[in-house]
């Protein structure tokens, strides 16, 4: 029946045990060692907080693994495409020169899209490698788009990187990606 009584009542005990401890922190023993016990609490453990993803930093990541893909996707259409009309023997003596400068730029349009994408993965991640490798990219479509003017795509590709470029530096997109913010 203590048995009970004991199991049934655990902050009577407590009070019990801490009234015969010589080291509970009520006792003049403890306070004389010790000095007042002073209760403490700790909050609870969790993971440093950058703060949520930015709503432009999503967009631009989006963008990027759509675009990427979709550049990726067609490079490797066209390639097969290539293949193909050179397999065939269409003008080989004549073509040989044209093919492989297609397939040279090709391969250097398929590999910027997969470049695009893991960009674009980064991005979501909040990698700081892809926050300096889309400022590199985002330069580079600036001076894309001022090459392709007469065609007016850069009058597309010129705004869009030059809103990429305003907006990666503020301080809240780099508190993303972990970047030192100097105020």
């Amino acid at each position: 029946m203590k048995k009970d009584a004991f199991i049934s009542n655990p902050i009577n005990n407590t009070r019990k045990w801490l009234s015969w401890c010589p080291e509970a922190p009520e006792t003049k023993k403890y306070r004389d060692r010790y000095g007042p016990a002073t209760v403490t609490t700790t909050p609870p453990i969790s993971k440093p907080s950058r703060g949520g993803r930015p709503q432009g930093v999503t967009v631009i990541s989006v963008l990027s693994l759509i675009g990427g893909s979709i550049v990726t996707v067609f490079g490797l259409i066209v390639t097969v495409a290539v293949a193909a009309m050179f397999s065939r023997g269409i003008g080989l003596g004549k073509m040989f020169g044209m093919f492989a400068a297609q397939f040279a730029l090709l391969g250097v349009i398929v590999s910027f899209g997969g470049l695009f994408v893991i960009v674009g993965w980064g991005l979501w991640k909040g990698a700081a490698w892809a926050w300096a490798l889309e400022v590199v990219l985002v330069i580079l479509g600036l001076i894309i788009g001022m090459i392709t003017i007469p065609y007016l795509i850069g009058l597309i590709i010129m705004p869009v990187c030059g809103l990429i470029l305003y907006y990666l530096p503020k301080p809240n997109v780099k508190a993303w990606f972990n970047k030192t913010v100097e105020v």
